[in-house]
């Protein structure tokens, strides 16, 4: 799982200037949150960089490619970005396989 983060890793790391100034091509309502959702990553980032994203990646969540692509254009060296990726993605998979554990003893 965490092998797969590398891409927008990889991304922002390649494309820096036009991942910073990325725009979301969705209008409306739901472009306007996916733009306040990757201002607001882009801020933890800048002064939390690590933790942020442990707990991106701990969290099931559809936005951690914005952190992925802001540590890579923020030049984050890449085990400062893996490592805490890693970590976060064996959390959340135990934590899932002990609800799931949980829910089929409840089957039982």
């Amino acid at each position: 799982m965490a092998l797969a983060e590398v891409i927008p890793y990889a991304v922002g790391r390649g494309l820096r200037e036009w991942s910073t100034n990325r725009q979301i091509p969705v209008k409306g309502r739901v472009g306007r949150w996916l733009q306040d959702v990757a201002r607001l990553i882009d801020q933890l980032m800048r002064n939390y960089g690590v933790p942020t994203l442990f707990v991106l990646a701990a969290v099931p969540n559809p936005v951690f490619e914005f952190a992925g692509i802001t540590a890579g254009a923020t030049r984050m060296k890449f085990w400062q970005f893996l490592l805490p990726v890693s970590l976060g993605k064996i959390l959340r998979a135990l934590l899932l396989a002990f609800i799931g554990e949980g829910f089929a003893n409840l089957l039982d």
